[in-house]
């Protein structure tokens, strides 16, 4: 498998939006208004928009012309918080999300930013060691913080 991280370009928001799709379907099947909100957020034209944004990283792991590996972050005064992170399931435990946070983070350096945050649903326990083994330090647990879904945030230094 000879997997690369690119920008989002125009042809490929498409896809983008369905792997964006069924990251939220698993993350909120159980939140209707969540889910609601995320797909009306993260359409393909939406996604196209901020395409070349500074303040919008938007990056893809593709195999051989398939979208495999989504990673969308915001950046905002000096912090570039990675909003989300899909793996295909059939690609988990490959190393793609962490291909997909180390130039997250690159991106991130490059563009001034000195700290790198993450939420991540309390409830998906694993979620707390894949990040914690990818440098983030975990800070806080937010009770019923967005849709009243428990939350943990973590974040790491990255100058």
């Amino acid at each position: 498998m000879s997997v690369s991280i690119n920008h989002l370009s125009d042809d490929l928001c498409s896809e983008a939006a369905e792997a964006l799709e069924s990251l939220f379907r698993y993350l909120y099947e159980d939140t209707p208004k969540a889910l609601d909100d995320y797909l009306s957020f993260y359409r393909a034209e939406d996604l196209m928009s901020r395409v070349g944004r500074e303040d919008w990283i938007q990056l893809l792991a593709i195999d051989n012309r398939r979208v495999i590996g989504v990673a969308i972050s915001y950046i905002d005064a000096g912090l570039g918080t990675l909003l989300w992170l899909y793996v295909a399931p059939s690609e988990r435990a490959s190393g793609i999300g962490s291909k997909l946070i180390e130039q997250t983070k690159l991106e991130l350096i490059n563009r001034n930013c000195h700290k790198m945050d993450v939420l991540a649903r309390a409830s998906l326990e694993h979620l707390r060691g894949f990040y914690q083994n990818r440098g983030f330090s975990y800070v806080a647990l937010f009770p019923r913080y967005r849709y009243q879904v428990d939350t943990i945030y973590l974040d790491q230094d990255i100058r």
